[in-house]
């Protein structure tokens, strides 16, 4: 049992605690013991979504969150994902709750194949929407192109509410790893001719990057740390 904080669901709240403490308290529950993901891809590649999008940056987001899923189903983890971009005609986030069952990659990639770039909302607004909506012991396997001061600032307060976190930045540009301690963050930064063909994005020649890999040989490069198992990692 502890403090109830805004982050927290308000099906946590232990009422019978609360009332003799005076004050709102949450059941605290135990870590899962079993793997669970949720992929939460933002369609923005620009600091303002607004701005436009550009194309190869989004097909790339979606191709490595879409990797990502199928990692995870393929290891038999409950695998979920919400996205701030909309299926044609609609106007509502992409979202589909974790599972496991034979259909929900087809789920997944079916919803990531039909997503668009119109952004419903900043990636920031839609996990500090969804966090507490979905299962608390689930890692949050943020897939973004852009890596803002605004993300970084959701990222550490979701932390701080006990959210497993991984990062997966596509942004041309490593994250400073003071500024996001202890959350795993994994660099994939554009290929060299990908890069010039964005003039109007400044650059720097791109430090080697392990391929990414979806096997349990495999591994993919860390921001500032040798090359580490990918599923071990993830869920760490």
């Amino acid at each position: 049992m502890r403090d109830y904080r805004p982050e927290d669901s308000f099906r946590r709240i232990h009422w019978k605690a609360s009332a003799r403490m005076q004050r709102l308290q949450a059941r605290d529950c135990e870590p899962a013991t079993s793997v669970e993901l949720v992929v939460c891809l933002n369609v923005a590649t620009l600091a303002r979504h607004w701005q436009g999008v550009i194309p190869d940056q989004l097909e790339r987001a979606v191709s490595v969150a879409a990797s990502i899923a199928s990692h995870g189903i393929e290891q038999r983890w409950p695998v979920g994902l919400i996205a701030n971009g909309a299926l044609p005609r609609s106007d509502q986030p992409i979202k589909v709750l974790p599972g496991r069952s034979p259909a929900q990659l087809v789920r997944i990639l079916e919803a990531l194949a039909a997503v668009t770039p119109f952004a419903t909302s900043t990636i920031e607004d839609m996990l500090t929407t969804e966090s507490p909506r979905l299962p608390w012991g689930a890692t949050l396997v943020v897939v973004t192109a852009i890596v803002t001061e605004e993300l970084e600032a959701t990222l550490l307060r979701l932390k701080e509410a006990g959210r497993p976190l991984v990062l997966v930045s596509l942004a041309v540009r490593p994250q400073d790893p003071e500024r996001l301690q202890h959350i795993i963050v994994y660099h994939l930064p554009p290929e060299r001719e990908a890069q010039e063909a964005l003039p109007a994005l400044t650059f720097e020649p791109p430090k080697p990057v392990q391929a990414w890999a979806l096997r349990s040989t495999g591994s993919v490069g860390r921001s500032g740390c040798e090359a580490e198992d990918w599923s071990h990692r993830l869920v760490a």
